[in-house]
């Protein structure tokens, strides 16, 4: 009898170490839905890194975010879930489960994320000013037992700038029988009296006092109410706590948060921060000691298909294989770069560019930062966008050759559109949808805007879900306006004064003529 239930846990725990093992296999249980876990349904596809670009002071940090993509275009923020690294710790030092970056010395280093197999990378430049100064907010601050008070240090630089350096200051409380402070600058009130908060950062202290009152926790309250957001868009969900004293205090991070249905939205147990994932309604919920509330949360559907996921090239404004030219001067906000080419081929000034500009080796501009290993990824991921682009289910009906190729005084929905020819838009064309809508244009040939022509976006569409696929040349004529990201087989010219709200992702080159460029919001 002893040997058979023995063998009856044995079993039972080699079942729970596979069914683990399944789930870790899955990108940490990410890559399936499960009706109870409420797990994204598809592959994930890709991680991306946030922010595209950052530069801190010496000493002070960056926080790095992970987000998980998946093939039914849902994503998930998996910073906590993310195993973070640095290829230079001498320049710059990231805490492996959180993706807090510090800058250590002077120079650049990428910081990475790998989750589910998948990873990506991002260049932190550490700059050579130091903190001269730390100030401590608010002051002569008050909280009640059990509550919180979100203390703020800024760090003042020799060069007159200034930073929020909260989460990479040291914290402490020379009284943690009256109020105890965590590393994030939070002190949470324990008994009456008053303690005093410090703050150190780079050599540099500060401190404030807080005094602890004896007001206790009545109830907490969640806001917005009645929030919508489309299909792939974030809410972020504020939890406020009030006291017997009449006083209130925002708990948002300490509370818990859960969604009741999982299939519509998923809720950062932590942040608050909803994401909508299918059409439907959801109860939003924050617990804190005891306390808690909810709020509905609906999701409207996107329309149009799944975006088309950048991967590095996102992280462009201009992108090519074969070179930039510039007939001076343009203004590009975004980061610029070609490869495999040499940086030679670069032909644009370091004033004409807010962003960076890479190069594959160091023939680039002055300015510019040899970067290969992060040109060829992005690069590949070029090619793979143009790949997944063309390969998507055609246009038919309304959506299949508009116009026969000329596309005038029209307003398109969401959707995919096809042709097989050239395409030419010889009057504004408008792009009617929503926040979230999603449109792909596939063009076997060429496509041309005339002059003066513009890309119109209303509704709340947005340049970031704009996709032109084109076998052939892209020309945007004189003083055009272009809207959305050109997948360009071969080259991208734009004309005297054309601007594009976009990007120039080229597999051969791009070329400027007094234009401008800026990379679309995230």
């Amino acid at each position: 009898m002893n040997a058979l239930k023995l063998h009856m846990k044995t079993l039972f725990f080699s079942v729970g170490f596979l069914l683990a093992a399944m789930l870790a296999g899955c990108g940490g249980g990410d890559q399936g839905r499960d009706p109870i876990l409420g797990l994204p349904a598809a592959e994930l596809t890709s991680v991306t890194v946030t922010p595209a670009t950052a530069s801190v002071p010496l000493g002070a940090s960056q926080q790095f975010t992970a987000t998980a993509n998946y093939a039914d275009g849902a994503s998930k923020d998996v910073t906590a879930s993310s195993t973070w690294s640095t290829d230079n710790a001498g320049i710059a030092g990231v805490n492996a489960g959180s993706g807090l970056a510090t800058g250590v010395a002077q120079g650049a280093a990428h910081i990475g994320a790998t989750f589910g197999g998948k990873s990506d990378t991002r260049t932190l430049t550490v700059t050579a000013v130091a903190a001269v100064s730390l100030a401590v907010t608010p002051v002569n601050a008050a909280v009640p037992i059990d509550g919180l008070r979100q203390f703020t240090a800024t760090a003042t630089y020799s060069d007159g700038t200034s930073s929020d350096v909260t989460a990479s200051s040291a914290w402490n409380s020379a009284s943690t029988n009256v109020a105890t402070v965590l590393q994030n600058g939070v002190a949470t009130g324990v008994t009456t009296g008053t303690a005093v908060v410090t703050a150190t950062f780079a050599g540099k202290s500060n401190s404030q006092t807080l005094t602890v009152g004896s007001a206790t926790l009545t109830s907490i309250a969640v806001t917005p109410s009645n929030a919508v957001i489309p299909v792939g868009d974030t809410q972020q969900f504020i939890a406020t706590a009030s006291y017997s004293d009449g006083s209130t205090g925002i708990v948002t991070a300490s509370s818990n948060w859960s969604s009741a249905n999982l299939a519509v939205a998923t809720v950062n147990t932590r942040s608050g921060v909803a994401t909508g994932r299918s059409a439907g309604a959801a109860l939003i919920t924050a617990t804190y000691k005891g306390k808690n509330d909810a709020k509905t949360l609906t999701v409207n559907p996107a329309l149009g298909p799944q975006a088309v996921i950048l991967g590095d090239a996102g992280y462009f404004a201009i992108l090519t294989k074969t070179g930039i030219t510039d007939v001076p001067s343009s203004a590009i906000t975004g980061n610029i770069g070609t490869s495999p080419i040499s940086g030679a081929f670069i032909g644009i000034t370091c004033p004409e560019v807010s962003g960076i500009i890479y190069a594959a080796d160091a023939a680039g501009p002055a300015c510019a930062v040899a970067d290969p290993v992060l040109l060829t990824a992005a690069i590949s991921d070029m090619e793979t966008a143009y790949t997944d682009a063309a390969g998507r289910p055609a246009g038919v009906g309304p959506f299949l050759n508009v116009g026969a190729g000329t596309v005038a005084n029209q307003t398109l929905a969401a959707g995919t559109y096809t042709w097989g020819s050239n395409v030419t838009i010889p009057t504004n064309l408008t792009l009617n949808g929503g926040a979230n809508d999603v449109w792909i244009f596939q063009i076997t040939g060429k496509l041309n805007i005339s002059p003066n022509m513009r890309v119109i976006l209303t509704g709340g569409a947005q340049a970031k879900n704009i996709f032109w696929q084109v076998t052939g040349v892209v020309t945007l004529d004189t003083h055009s306006h272009f809207e959305g990201t050109i997948l360009a087989q071969t080259n991208v010219a734009m004309l005297t004064g054309a601007s594009l709200n976009g990007r120039s992702l080229a597999q051969t080159a791009t070329t400027l003529q007094q234009n401008t460029v800026n990379k679309p919001a995230p």
